[in-house]
């Protein structure tokens, strides 16, 4: 009983209560290590409970190759993060984009079946909506074609005024109805 006991204090006296310091080494490496880091090195000190266990320390570059290839893998990691950022960024714009082309889509049916027109529509839904153009003038600038569509109305073969959309590239960017 006594040499177990005796056995058990030797055992817990490995453990003691100490600091693990964190080191960032001039190269960029970390080390962590029981003892204070040296002048060049950062240092940042936690308080754990130490076990038997060697020391957590990395081994300096021992030339200066073995330098660069750290920071060859840190930047090969950066650059593999950045790209599923940016394809994470462009799924969900993508993502975006559809939902809001679904939302502009039933919103537009809505308005055609109300004879309506609003911006954004193509020339296919303005038809749908106004019927066909009683006059069409079409103009390519710099910046795109740029097609008018005129809709005359009547109403009981008597003239009540007349529509008009602007399209630009297909869409509508402005209109105007009597």
């Amino acid at each position: 009983m006594r040499t177990q006991l005796i056995v058990f204090m030797l055992v817990a006296s490995s453990w003691s209560q100490g600091a693990v310091y964190k080191c960032t080494q001039a190269n960029g490496r970390l080390a962590y290590q029981s003892h204070p880091c040296d002048g060049t090195a950062r240092a940042e000190v936690t308080d754990i409970v130490q076990r038997a266990t060697p020391k957590l320390t990395t081994a300096p570059a021992e030339n200066e190759e073995n330098a660069n290839e750290g920071s060859k893998q840190k930047s090969w990691i950066d650059k593999r993060a950045e790209e599923r950022e940016a394809r994470r960024e462009e799924r969900k714009k993508d993502h975006d984009e559809r939902v809001q082309s679904a939302s502009d889509q039933r919103r537009f049916e809505q308005l055609i079946f109300k004879k309506q027109v609003a911006i954004g529509m193509t020339r296919e839904q303005v038809i749908k909506a106004w019927g066909s153009p009683s006059s069409s003038a079409k103009e390519v600038t710099a910046e795109g074609e740029v097609e008018t569509l005129t809709f005359t109305k009547f109403r009981r073969r008597m003239y009540t005024g007349k529509n008009e959309a602007v399209l630009k590239n297909g869409k509508v960017i402005s209109f105007k109805a009597d």
